[in-house]
């Protein structure tokens, strides 16, 4: 009888864990609106994977050349000054291929913008980024290169467009 129960709990935990995690969203969203009238905009689709967080994103309204992109440790789009990358430790910023002790997850890298095709895209999946943390968060695309050096933002520039990941 004992051995019974302890079956019929195991299997009554494993059925709401598993419901738990359904529960739990997979994926999630950005509009990006333009910021001080620079006429960008665009979306991010932002999924949960077992490699890592996936980030796809279409950005329309830039000229041909390279925008830094970052998610970042801000909950809204309407001061943006003081907000640095998304990190969860205390790391230099950096590019999104430095090893992870010399950059931060919201290190996102650029997009490039080319003649033919003046629509950004950008498609990457971002190892130590949890899921779960970016729900909330701010993504910007910003006016100039991120350089992958100068601290705090990469010399990128003011954020032209901005949107906060929601989860679907």
């Amino acid at each position: 009888m004992q051995a019974l129960v302890s079956i019929l709990g195991f299997l009554l935990l494993t059925l709401v864990s598993s419901m738990a995690l359904r529960a739990q969203p997979t994926t999630a969203r950005a509009v990006l609106a333009p910021l001080a009238g620079s006429g960008v905009t665009g979306e991010v689709a932002v999924q949960r994977t077992t490699a890592g967080t996936r980030l796809l994103a279409r950005v329309d309204g830039l000229a041909p050349g390279a925008y830094a992109f970052h998610l970042l440790d801000a909950t809204t789009c309407d001061d943006l000054a003081q907000a640095r990358t998304f990190d969860t430790q205390d790391r230099p910023h950096g590019g999104p291929h430095a090893p992870p002790d010399l950059r931060r997850p919201g290190d996102l890298g650029n997009l490039r913008i080319r003649h033919r095709d003046p629509v950004g895209r950008y498609d990457r999946i971002i190892a130590d980024l949890p899921f779960d943390r970016t729900l909330g968060l701010a993504l910007v695309v910003r006016e100039g290169l991120d350089d992958f050096h100068t601290q705090p933002l990469g010399g990128a520039g003011d954020a032209v467009a901005c949107g906060l990941i929601e989860p679907e």
